[in-house]
């Protein structure tokens, strides 16, 4: 399990197989996947199967789905990565909290951490970043990270999604 990046206060890791209970006990969590997606739950064998396409990410592009941690907590604080989705062209960030680590300024922490790997140990040319309109809060911390918004997609199952890009300073 390979540390990806650290900032002054998050480690972020690799996934490995391990780690599925308590992936899962994030993505269990109504309240943290409300603003995730289409706001589905997922169950221990979903959170498998994402473990294993990260892993298979991590060797074939340099990027995947990561674990969280707080520097000094034991227990995952949420996930976060680079990931590609087949309807969309450019790879986009992805973040999530266990809802005790909200409103910590841990999302601002993280995004320009993500954003500088997929920048310069990838040489990704542009990033994007899906946010709910509702979501106030990463709305704001992406912006700060110097994201712009892109644009408006429909989902679908019918919800709205604003798209946040960023191009890279140099490559």
């Amino acid at each position: 399990m390979s540390v990806i990046l650290q900032t002054s206060r998050l480690m972020v890791r690799e996934f490995s197989l391990a780690d599925a209970p308590a992936l899962q006990g994030i993505c269990g969590n109504r309240r943290t996947m409300r603003q995730v997606g289409d706001g589905t739950t997922l169950d221990l064998a979903r959170c498998e199967e994402w473990i294993a396409v990260s892993l298979r990410d991590y060797a074939g592009k340099g990027y995947g789905a990561w674990a969280v941690f707080v520097k000094g907590e034991e227990q995952m604080a949420g996930y976060a990565g680079i990931v590609s989705a087949a309807r969309r062209a450019d790879p986009e960030i992805i973040y999530a909290f266990q809802p005790r680590w909200w409103r910590q300024g841990l999302a601002g922490e993280l995004i320009p951490a993500l954003l500088e790997y997929g920048f310069a140990k990838c040489c990704l040319p542009r990033i994007v970043a899906t946010v709910a309109p509702g979501n106030i809060a990463s709305c704001r911390a992406v912006e700060r990270a110097g994201m712009h918004c892109a644009g408006e997609e429909t989902e679908p199952d019918g919800s709205s999604m604003l798209v946040y890009a960023i191009e890279a300073p140099h490559c």
